[in-house]
């Protein structure tokens, strides 16, 4: 009995994945406010899945591995607002507070060189409303350093996602959405994408998408970056690249004709070919040079995760709801090396 929600996905050098969550012990919407909740990690072996490890009590989960095998988990805590960085040495997890001021929301990427960088958000009252300023902290120089981050678009605007991207030399690129609340103070509307990045060594922003709320963004070994946006006044999504150094968006508007709903995570895979998800946890992919659909259809609601193997074989991470019942299921999936279909667990 229990919710749980909010996962992340990692593939070890070994090729078995490792995933954090959050656990609600109600089987309500807002376990976040009302419960609190806990930040769980398992992981697969030769043998199947290990018994979960209570790690905190927080949300907003994430968890990356370096290139070196270390696995680095960052996460909101919850009544301390600080961002919590875990790194599991010699068998036991070690907690580091990143930082601490009235954050709302972060996003993290690790580049080939072990270095982590974050995008946060901190809120503070201003002219009797909110202010929200983009900040961006990192721990290359050995010590937390954080950077205020240029914006075009007025503070007072509310994020909605962000997503982050790292490679080579600590070239970060990011995707921030942000729109304001209705006249109810509940729905958002009027959204932006904003994209920000410090490829050219000092950091810029400029306007990417508006009107158009973001769904997933990647970026492939050469520094390109892919964003996924959803208009939905028109109920069209959007798909662009932007190659590197390039400066503009380029749009495929066959995406845009998929007979069903294209939606968010993006991936990248090693040889630039791009994955998205397609509904009943499938996926489409350019793979073949046009696109085509991949995967079976299995008992999913939503894909959260898709990651890829030291062995190429494909991991999906999604979730299943049985709101009656007051349980979600978490489901795992892996590509089949001989005919590349992938099995429900």
């Amino acid at each position: 009995n229990g919710r749980t929600f909010a996962y992340s996905l990692a593939v070890g050098a070994d090729g078995f994945p490792r995933i954090v969550y959050e656990w609600c012990e109600k089987y309500d919407s807002f376990c976040d406010l009302h419960w609190g909740t806990e930040i769980r990690y398992r992981r697969m072996d030769a043998s199947g899945w290990r018994d979960h490890i209570t790690i905190g009590d927080g949300m907003l989960a994430s968890i990356q591995i370096g290139t070196d095998g270390m696995e680095h988990i960052l996460f909101l805590g919850l009544g301390d607002e600080c961002i919590h960085y875990l790194q599991d040495v010699a068998g036991t997890w070690s907690d580091e507070d990143v930082i601490c001021d009235a954050i709302t929301g972060y996003a993290a990427a690790i580049d080939d060189r072990n270095v982590l960088h974050l995008i946060h958000i901190f809120v503070s009252v201003a002219d009797g409303g909110l202010k929200y300023t983009k900040n961006y902290t990192t721990n290359a120089s050995g010590v937390w350093k954080t950077t205020p981050l240029p914006s075009k678009l007025d503070d007072t605007r509310v994020p909605r996602a962000m997503e982050v991207v790292a490679h080579k030399a600590s070239a970060v690129q990011v995707a921030l959405c942000t729109g304001i609340y209705d006249s109810n103070g509940s729905f958002f509307k009027d959204f932006e994408i904003e994209y920000i990045t410090n490829v050219d060594g000092a950091w810029r922003s400029e306007a990417a998408r508006s009107g158009e709320s973001l769904l997933g963004f990647s970026a492939d070994a050469a520094g390109a970056v892919y964003l996924l946006t959803r208009d939905d006044e028109q109920d069209i999504t959007h798909y662009f690249r932007k190659s590197a150094g390039g400066n503009s968006w380029e749009e495929d508007t066959v995406v845009a004709q998929l007979e069903r709903a294209v939606s968010g995570p993006l991936h990248v895979g090693k040889s630039g070919e791009v994955y998205l998800y397609y509904g009943d946890c499938t996926f489409v992919t350019d793979i073949s040079g046009t696109w085509e659909l991949g995967g079976d259809e299995w008992a999913c609601d939503s894909l959260h995760g898709m990651e890829f193997g030291p062995d190429g074989k494909m991991h999906l991470l999604g979730d299943k709801d049985y709101p009656n019942k007051h349980f979600t299921y978490i489901r795992y999936s892996v590509t089949n090396a001989v005919d590349d279909n992938c099995d429900g667990r």
